[in-house]
Order: structure tokens, then sequence, then C-alpha cells
């Protein structure tokens, strides 16, 4: 018994599933403006910049700014990346420890930064 039969008969099965697959209904993608890859890898550099801020501001114990920085970045639209998000994390848990040690040695402003940050929560 010759191969070459077998082999053209599997042949057409395989390539009569691909033109039936292939001509299935498919799905329309719709690109919206805000997930054009420039404007996400905008969005990510200003969730960088952000982020430096925050971390900046929380550094020279202006923890106002440092809690209305780590809110913009947290509601912010668009993706964040895995490193963005870890480093969010991380400084959002830095924040809250020092704004605790602040408000338990009597800052007023870390106490009124605090407030603001629960509120956020809401």
């Amino acid at each position: 018994m010759s191969r070459q039969p077998c082999f053209r008969a599997l042949s057409g099965l395989v390539f009569a599933g691909v033109l039936i697959a292939g001509c299935g209904k498919k799905e329309e993608t719709v690109t919206t403006p805000a997930a054009t890859a420039p404007q996400a890898a905008g969005q990510q550099i200003l969730a960088d910049g952000r982020l430096m801020e925050a971390e900046a501001a929380m550094q020279a114990r202006n923890y106002d700014k440092a809690v209305d920085l780590m809110i913009v970045f947290q509601q912010q639209p668009g993706p964040k990346n895995a490193e963005q998000s870890g480093t969010a994390a991380k400084q959002m848990q830095k924040l809250q420890t020092d704004l605790a040690r602040a408000v338990a040695v009597g800052d007023p402003a870390a106490r009124a930064a605090g407030e603001k940050l629960r509120r956020s929560f809401r």
C-alpha cells in the first residue's frame, strides 16, 4: 500500500480544517485613542515621574504633597506596569509608616495628610 494516497487525504483534511476555521466570523477590535502605544508610553512616563516626585516629597517630609501625588497615581487611568505597581505599593507602605510615626509625635501636617489619605480609600 502506497503512502501517497494517505498523505493526500490527510493533507486535504488539514487544508479543509484550516479553510473552515479561517472562514469563521472574527471579532473586530476597536482601537481607542487612549490605547495607542505613544500615549500609553507617555502615561507610563508621567506615572514614573509622579512616583519619583512623591518619593522626593516624602523625603522632604512634605506629607501633603506626597499624599496628593500618590492619590493621583492610583486614580490615574491607563495601564501601569508591574514595576510601577510594585514601586507604588512600597512607597505607599513607607508613606503610611512615616505618617504614623509623625502623627505619633504630634505633627499636625502629618495628621491632616493621613486623614486625606484615609478619605481617598473610601
